[in-house]
């Protein structure tokens, strides 16, 4: 039988992670390299169940690294699902295209979605005859629908957690926010091209405290994805440059464009209270799916497989209804 796992709010709940799913992910998830042209290694990351109803890929948000999936790997698992994540090029133990860890920097947006078609036909390779179910989360998101819309592929459902559709840019307008970003990369290659530069007020990554973040409602997830990260500094990523915010603003207006494309369910699980994407986003690529549906988890925040179980365990709800719908048409 599974072992239970004790709530968020739980005092036991931080023990239970330590002694029972950190232990899970170090022995049963499996590191392997993807190596991409101009000497690029990304690494993806499998839990590999010998009788798995199905597979269950990951594509993570900005800054996140798969080692932050631990807690849902481990459920996963407990529900008979084998497991596939990806650390995006320039983020987790991934290669960055900069010098420059720190900074969350990338060309070309196309290239985190050419990056995840060569991941995916590992994953096809791995897990052959098995119905696969896309998770995305936020730009993690972008790439999954991008990749959905471009490429020939075997995934059977997809769910999008907090989907990036649009960033929100308060107190300007994402019009607005492009131009300043265009702006300051013009003046960024001119002046220092093998330097990318911060978008402004950003910087190396920091450890919010839990009072002004705007991630999540759990003190005991939040604190947890703190010290994963102190734990493993290679992982830590700062800010968004110049570059990465023209490229993302743009992929958003790819997604509408290419959304029409995306023929299999794709389920998009909004964050009620999100204040880092533009949910209103979320409607306009709804309507344009052939096969779309919105799950709306009021109050959440952003991040909500680190969110308390309140609202974490409806989006979990949402990702194994999907793969099991994934299994039932197979």
């Amino acid at each position: 039988m599974p072992e239970t796992k004790p709530t968020d709010s739980d005092s036991n709940w931080s023990s239970f992670y330590d002694s029972v799913i950190a232990p899970f992910w170090c022995n049963n998830v499996k590191r392997t390299a993807i190596e991409r042209p101009n000497g690029i290694t990304l690494y993806a990351y499998y839990l590999t169940l010998p009788q798995s109803k199905g597979v269950i890929v990951v594509s993570p948000g900005r800054i996140e690294a798969a080692i932050k999936y631990q807690e849902l790997v481990w459920e996963l698992a407990q529900a008979g699902y084998s497991v596939a994540l990806l650390d995006h090029r320039g983020q987790g133990e991934s290669d960055r295209e900069s010098p420059f860890r720190q900074r969350g920097h990338i060309r070309q947006f196309d290239t985190f979605v050419s990056d995840f078609a060569a991941f995916m036909d590992d994953v096809s390779e791995r897990f052959t005859a098995q119905p696969i179910t896309l998770l995305g989360h936020s730009m993690g998101s972008a790439i999954a629908a991008l990749y959905l819309a471009r490429h020939e592929h075997s995934v059977a459902r997809a769910v999008l957690s907090s989907p990036m559709f649009g960033i929100r840019s308060n107190p300007i307008p994402a019009s607005f926010a492009l131009s300043i970003a265009e702006f300051g990369l013009r003046l960024n290659e001119w002046l220092q091209p093998n330097k990318p530069w911060y978008f402004p007020a950003k910087a190396d990554y920091q450890d919010i405290p839990f009072a002004r973040n705007d991630l999540s409602h759990s003190p005991a997830r939040y604190a947890k994805f703190r010290r994963i990260y102190e734990q493993n500094p290679s992982i830590q990523l700062g800010g968004p440059t110049f570059a990465w915010v023209v490229q993302a603003l743009r992929a958003c207006t790819q997604v509408e464009e290419e959304a029409p494309k995306i023929t299999i369910p794709v389920t998009i699980v909004q964050s009620g209270g999100d204040t880092v994407v533009d949910n209103q986003s979320h409607q306009r690529i709804l309507e344009l799916l052939p096969q779309g549906r919105l799950v709306q988890v009021p109050k959440a925040r952003h991040e909500l497989f680190i969110e308390a179980d309140e609202y974490r365990e409806q989006a979990l709800a949402v990702v194994l209804e999907e793969a099991a719908k994934a299994i039932a048409a197979d």
